[in-house]
């Protein structure tokens, strides 16, 4: 697509090691080739990597390898993880979105939908961690998601898993009403562009970040399972003003 995606470090493919480049490294080599990129990594499943089931926060400093905080050996890594992975680089966003909560990388879910040959987002939320986690918000871990205007300006309330509204976060304190996020056009002019390139997809989710430069950056494309749920409680239906003409055009594609 020709977009700035994390960098990625390690990719386990099939069981099978490869740079990133794409070049072979022998499993008996991993850990010294991870040692010549010392620095803070997000290591998470490359396949079905929806809920943030086996994501860590992984450190790589003085020839030493931890998870988490705790140190351990690559061979435990495997085990866990066992194939099909990425080690990226952990993205350092914007201060405005650290300063509402600083442990994980809070995210954007941006829907776009393709009328005809126009593109358009229709909603757009940002997620947040809790607790000192590195998770950003996920079904078994929790975290809290909020609504974001066209005008980049952040709803009153956010939600937590059990859709409890919160003025603040409670890990920080900060109020989320009226934070005004940086170069929100920008961000969605991207998640716009990024939509050109799925000509078999009328509807995407997008999870992007805004980098410490103001800077967009993709994360993650999801197609199967969207998620509409939590998009809908901050913002209300999916396709706004649109709904019936939506309707109208899904009922008249059926019927051809």
């Amino acid at each position: 697509m020709g977009c700035r995606m994390p960098r990625t470090i390690l990719r386990n493919i099939n069981g099978k090691y490869y740079d990133e480049n794409y070049e072979r490294i022998g499993s008996s080599s991993i850990s010294n080739y991870l040692n010549r990129y010392e620095g803070t990594y997000i290591l998470k499943p490359s396949i079905d990597s929806s809920g943030a089931k086996n994501l860590f926060k992984l450190q790589i400093e003085d020839f030493k390898i931890s998870i988490n905080g705790d140190p351990v050996l690559f061979d435990n890594i495997e085990r866990i993880v066992q194939k099909d992975f990425l080690i990226q680089e952990f993205v350092d966003q914007h201060a405005v979105l650290k300063n509402i909560y600083p442990h994980s990388l809070n995210t954007f879910r941006i829907v776009t939908l393709r009328n005809d040959t126009d593109i358009q987002p229709i909603q757009s939320i940002v997620k947040f961690g809790d607790k000192g986690s590195c998770v950003d918000y996920a079904v078994d871990i929790g975290g809290y998601h909020c609504g974001v205007k066209n005008n980049g300006i952040l709803n009153q309330f956010a939600f937590d898993l059990y859709y409890n509204r919160y003025r603040a976060h409670p890990y920080t304190g900060t109020v989320f009403g009226n934070i005004q996020i940086p170069q929100f056009n920008i961000l969605l002019d991207f998640a716009k562009k990024l939509h050109q390139y799925l000509h078999y997809f009328d509807m995407a989710s997008w999870d992007l970040a805004i980098d410490k430069n103001g800077e967009p950056i993709l994360i993650e494309l999801n197609l199967i399972y969207q998620n509409i749920g939590f998009l809908q409680i901050n913002n209300g239906p999916l396709f706004g003003d649109s709904t019936e003409v939506i309707l109208d055009s899904c009922i008249q594609r059926k019927k051809l």
